[in-house]
């Protein structure tokens, strides 16, 4: 089975299938030099998902999302992390996962969904492919947090912040998320160039 010109001959070995599925995968890697290496590599995949930032833009507030998250804790770092609202599509489209993620997440309903870039976090080793978006909402509008429950395994608080706020929160390492970063920085850039 050839993927593409550069990879040939590839095996897969299901090493867990669980929330996620980890994968052992042996394939020949054509090189630059056009010669051919094995390589083995291990694959993590749960899926496709959203991300949205909450913007309201006529009083430069976003709402974020903090909950807890493992790995950086594992790591030493911070367990309870800021980020844009996110999910796994699960079976939705991108822009209807990112409205039910910010009701479910921060109760707040989406006036105008703007899509802005696709990304790979870790695209060595992990297959999620994340739709990213900027959703503009009134942070004055009323919020009904049990117009969407969250899910029974989340514990998700909503964090507002100006954008300067948020930017400030990047340098000092206060926010770290790849996704949530990428779209800030989007949004600064587009500001300034707007």
């Amino acid at each position: 089975m050839a993927l593409h010109d550069t990879v040939s001959n590839l095996v897969q070995t299901l090493l867990h299938q669980g929330w996620a599925t980890l994968s052992s995968y042996r394939f020949d890697y054509r090189r630059s030099d056009g010669s051919v290496q094995q390589v083995v590599r291990e694959v993590f995949d749960h899926g496709h998902g959203a991300a949205v930032l909450l913007y309201d833009a006529a009083r430069d507030v976003l709402a974020l999302t903090r909950q807890v998250r493992l790995p950086p804790a594992l790591n030493g770092d911070e367990a309870m992390m800021i980020e844009a609202c996110a999910g796994l599509l699960e079976g939705d489209t991108p822009d209807t996962c990112a409205r039910r993620e910010a009701l479910e997440e921060c109760a707040i309903v989406i006036t105008r969904l703007e899509p802005v870039f696709t990304l790979y976090s870790s695209p060595r080793s992990v297959t999620e492919k994340v739709f990213c978006f900027i959703g503009h909402f009134d942070a004055a509008a009323p919020r009904d947090p049990d117009a969407a429950p969250q899910d029974k395994d989340e514990d998700v608080e909503t964090v507002e912040m100006t954008l300067a706020e948020a930017r400030a929160a990047i340098a000092t390492g206060a926010i770290t998320d790849a996704k949530t970063v990428a779209l800030i920085q989007h949004l600064a850039l587009a500001r300034k160039n707007g």
